[in-house]
Protein backbone atom coordinates (compact mmCIF):
# COMPACT_ATOMS: atom_id res chain seq x y z
CA UNK A 1 0.00 0.00 0.00
CA UNK A 2 0.95 3.55 -1.03
CA UNK A 3 -0.27 6.12 1.32
CA UNK A 4 1.02 8.72 -0.90
CA UNK A 5 -1.56 10.26 -3.35
CA UNK A 6 -0.67 10.97 -6.19
CA UNK A 7 -0.42 14.87 -7.35
CA UNK A 8 0.00 15.58 -3.79
CA UNK A 9 2.91 17.22 -1.92
CA UNK A 10 5.54 14.55 -1.06
CA UNK A 11 6.97 14.43 2.41
CA UNK A 12 3.99 13.15 4.21
CA UNK A 13 5.54 9.19 4.70
CA UNK A 14 8.27 10.61 7.22
CA UNK A 15 5.56 12.72 8.61
CA UNK A 16 3.96 9.62 9.21
CA UNK A 17 6.75 7.91 10.55
CA UNK A 18 7.91 10.15 12.86
CA UNK A 19 4.62 10.80 14.51
CA UNK A 20 4.10 7.11 14.74
CA UNK A 21 7.53 6.70 16.62
CA UNK A 22 6.42 9.73 19.06
CA UNK A 23 3.42 7.64 20.14
CA UNK A 24 4.81 4.57 20.65
CA UNK A 25 7.71 6.07 22.55
CA UNK A 26 4.93 8.65 24.52
CA UNK A 27 6.96 11.49 23.30
CA UNK A 28 5.59 15.26 22.76
CA UNK A 29 6.04 16.06 19.34
CA UNK A 30 7.05 20.56 18.73
CA UNK A 31 5.86 21.59 14.88
CA UNK A 32 4.72 25.10 12.95
CA UNK A 33 0.87 23.97 12.44
CA UNK A 34 -0.96 26.51 9.71
CA UNK A 35 -4.49 27.79 10.65
CA UNK A 36 -7.63 28.44 9.12
CA UNK A 37 -6.30 32.00 8.45
CA UNK A 38 -3.24 30.70 7.25
CA UNK A 39 -0.39 31.81 9.79
CA UNK A 40 1.53 29.33 11.30
CA UNK A 41 1.21 28.44 14.71
CA UNK A 42 3.74 26.64 17.24
CA UNK A 43 2.07 23.56 19.22
CA UNK A 44 3.32 21.27 21.16
CA UNK A 45 1.37 18.10 21.67
CA UNK A 46 1.18 14.41 22.99
CA UNK A 47 0.22 12.81 19.91
CA UNK A 48 -2.35 9.46 20.73
CA UNK A 49 -3.34 8.24 17.12
CA UNK A 50 -2.96 8.22 13.69
CA UNK A 51 -5.77 8.33 11.47
CA UNK A 52 -6.31 8.02 7.47
CA UNK A 53 -9.66 9.66 6.40
CA UNK A 54 -10.28 9.08 2.63
CA UNK A 55 -6.81 10.07 1.83
CA UNK A 56 -5.53 12.82 3.65
CA UNK A 57 -3.74 11.97 7.20
CA UNK A 58 -4.36 13.51 10.50
CA UNK A 59 -2.70 13.03 14.19
CA UNK A 60 -5.35 12.99 16.97
CA UNK A 61 -3.51 14.77 19.90
CA UNK A 62 -3.98 16.70 23.17
CA UNK A 63 -2.58 20.31 22.50
CA UNK A 64 -0.49 21.75 25.21
CA UNK A 65 -1.72 24.78 23.87
CA UNK A 66 -5.21 24.67 23.57
CA UNK A 67 -5.26 22.36 26.77
CA UNK A 68 -7.65 20.02 24.62
CA UNK A 69 -7.64 17.26 22.36
CA UNK A 70 -7.35 18.18 18.28
CA UNK A 71 -6.99 16.72 15.12
CA UNK A 72 -4.60 17.90 13.15
CA UNK A 73 -4.35 17.28 9.53
CA UNK A 74 -0.11 16.20 8.80
CA UNK A 75 -0.25 18.04 5.15
CA UNK A 76 -0.46 21.52 7.58
CA UNK A 77 1.99 20.49 10.07
CA UNK A 78 5.99 21.93 9.42
CA UNK A 79 9.17 21.65 11.30
CA UNK A 80 7.67 18.62 13.19
CA UNK A 81 10.15 17.37 15.97
CA UNK A 82 10.23 14.96 18.90
CA UNK A 83 10.79 16.26 22.06
CA UNK A 84 12.55 14.43 24.62
CA UNK A 85 9.27 15.52 27.04
CA UNK A 86 7.56 12.15 27.74
CA UNK A 87 3.81 11.83 28.71
CA UNK A 88 1.00 9.63 30.06
CA UNK A 89 -1.60 8.88 27.68
CA UNK A 90 -4.90 10.49 28.34
CA UNK A 91 -8.26 9.06 27.37
CA UNK A 92 -8.65 10.02 24.48
CA UNK A 93 -12.46 11.12 23.20
CA UNK A 94 -14.45 9.11 21.08
CA UNK A 95 -14.25 9.16 17.75
CA UNK A 96 -18.14 10.18 16.82
CA UNK A 97 -16.95 13.71 18.76
CA UNK A 98 -14.50 13.95 15.56
CA UNK A 99 -17.71 14.53 13.12
CA UNK A 100 -17.99 17.58 10.96
CA UNK A 101 -18.49 20.31 13.57
CA UNK A 102 -20.68 23.31 12.25
CA UNK A 103 -17.88 26.17 13.84
CA UNK A 104 -15.70 25.22 11.33
CA UNK A 105 -17.37 27.02 8.67
CA UNK A 106 -19.76 29.88 9.62
CA UNK A 107 -21.51 29.15 6.05
CA UNK A 108 -24.81 28.24 5.92
CA UNK A 109 -25.89 24.91 4.35
CA UNK A 110 -27.68 25.40 1.22
CA UNK A 111 -29.20 23.58 -1.78
CA UNK A 112 -26.88 23.32 -4.58
CA UNK A 113 -27.26 22.31 -7.97
CA UNK A 114 -23.94 22.14 -10.54
CA UNK A 115 -23.85 21.35 -14.30
CA UNK A 116 -20.36 19.25 -15.03
CA UNK A 117 -19.16 18.49 -18.72
CA UNK A 118 -19.69 14.50 -19.49
CA UNK A 119 -15.73 15.11 -19.38
CA UNK A 120 -15.65 15.99 -15.35
CA UNK A 121 -17.32 12.06 -14.57
CA UNK A 122 -14.49 10.47 -13.60
CA UNK A 123 -13.68 12.92 -10.81
CA UNK A 124 -17.20 13.54 -9.96
CA UNK A 125 -17.68 9.79 -8.92
CA UNK A 126 -14.92 10.28 -6.40
CA UNK A 127 -16.50 13.65 -5.12
CA UNK A 128 -20.42 12.92 -5.39
CA UNK A 129 -22.35 9.49 -4.62
CA UNK A 130 -24.94 8.25 -7.38
CA UNK A 131 -28.26 8.93 -6.11
CA UNK A 132 -26.99 13.18 -6.39
CA UNK A 133 -26.22 12.78 -9.72
CA UNK A 134 -28.60 13.12 -12.91
CA UNK A 135 -27.31 12.60 -16.31
CA UNK A 136 -29.04 14.83 -18.98
CA UNK A 137 -30.11 13.73 -22.64
CA UNK A 138 -26.69 15.64 -23.80
CA UNK A 139 -24.57 14.07 -21.37
CA UNK A 140 -23.77 16.66 -18.83
CA UNK A 141 -24.51 15.76 -15.81
CA UNK A 142 -26.27 17.40 -12.92
CA UNK A 143 -25.54 16.93 -9.23
CA UNK A 144 -28.11 18.08 -6.20
CA UNK A 145 -26.33 18.68 -3.05
CA UNK A 146 -26.27 20.34 0.10
CA UNK A 147 -23.13 22.51 0.80
CA UNK A 148 -21.81 25.31 2.97
CA UNK A 149 -20.52 28.11 0.49
CA UNK A 150 -17.30 28.85 2.10
CA UNK A 151 -13.74 28.56 1.22
CA UNK A 152 -13.65 24.76 0.81
CA UNK A 153 -17.09 25.08 -1.91
CA UNK A 154 -15.47 27.74 -4.09
CA UNK A 155 -12.00 26.23 -4.55
CA UNK A 156 -13.70 23.17 -5.22
CA UNK A 157 -15.74 24.39 -8.00
CA UNK A 158 -12.89 26.16 -9.27
CA UNK A 159 -10.59 23.71 -9.67
CA UNK A 160 -12.88 21.97 -12.12
CA UNK A 161 -12.29 24.95 -14.46
CA UNK A 162 -14.32 24.87 -17.28
CA UNK A 163 -16.00 21.85 -16.50
CA UNK A 164 -18.91 22.70 -14.10
CA UNK A 165 -21.37 25.73 -14.17
CA UNK A 166 -23.47 26.38 -10.82
CA UNK A 167 -26.64 26.55 -11.54
CA UNK A 168 -28.00 27.33 -8.08
CA UNK A 169 -27.69 29.43 -5.54
CA UNK A 170 -27.22 32.83 -8.06
CA UNK A 171 -25.21 34.30 -5.33
CA UNK A 172 -23.13 31.09 -5.42
CA UNK A 173 -22.97 31.15 -9.25
CA UNK A 174 -22.31 35.11 -9.38
CA UNK A 175 -19.37 34.54 -6.97
CA UNK A 176 -17.80 31.82 -8.66
CA UNK A 177 -17.60 34.12 -11.84
CA UNK A 178 -15.99 37.11 -9.49
CA UNK A 179 -13.15 34.74 -8.16
CA UNK A 180 -12.36 33.80 -12.08
CA UNK A 181 -12.21 37.63 -13.00
CA UNK A 182 -10.23 38.24 -10.50
CA UNK A 183 -7.92 35.07 -11.27
CA UNK A 184 -7.76 36.36 -14.99
CA UNK A 185 -6.74 40.03 -14.21
CA UNK A 186 -4.08 38.63 -11.68
CA UNK A 187 -2.86 36.64 -15.20
CA UNK A 188 -3.55 39.38 -17.11
CA UNK A 189 -1.43 41.76 -15.08
CA UNK A 190 1.91 41.38 -15.79
CA UNK A 191 3.90 42.64 -12.98
CA UNK A 192 2.19 40.12 -11.04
Amino acid sequence: MDFQPWGQRQGLKPAVSLLKKAILQKRRVSMAYIDAKGAAEQRNIEPASLILKGNIWYVHAFCLEREDHRVFRLSRMQDIQILSETYKPRPLPSLERLEWESSWSNAREEETVLLFHSNARQRMADMFSPEQISVNPDGSLRVHVLYRLDEWFYGMVLSFGDQVMVERPAEAAEEVKRRAQLIMRRYDNQDR
